[in-house]
């Protein structure tokens, strides 16, 4: 069956052309498994992100929403404030007569 040297050689060079193989194999299922994580964790990331999105969005709409609702309030505490300052003044203006009397 081994008559010289060479067939020597492609015997030893067959089998770690087989472990080679076999490594290469086991190394592309490795990498195949850790992206299909990669991929997983790529997903989660990606919702999370969409979500903080989503939320980021309401609360500029309830911010823009409440603040078309701040202008009259501001208008309507002014006006209130204005008629207690003369509700105010016309008490004071009325003690004043009286003490003058």
């Amino acid at each position: 069956m081994l008559n010289s040297t060479l067939d020597i050689f492609w015997l030893v060079f067959a089998i770690v052309l087989a472990f080679v193989g076999g490594g290469l194999g086991v190394a592309i299922i490795y990498l195949v498994i850790t992206l299909k994580d990669v991929q997983k964790i790529v997903t989660g990331t990606k919702k999370k992100f969409d979500l903080v999105g989503r939320i980021i969005e309401t609360v500029g709409d309830k911010m823009e929403n409440t603040a078309s609702y701040i202008p009259p309030l501001i208008d309507g505490t002014v006006k209130l404030v204005n008629a207690i300052r003369e509700k105010r003044c016309e008490g004071e203006s009325d003690k004043s007569k009286k003490k003058k009397k």
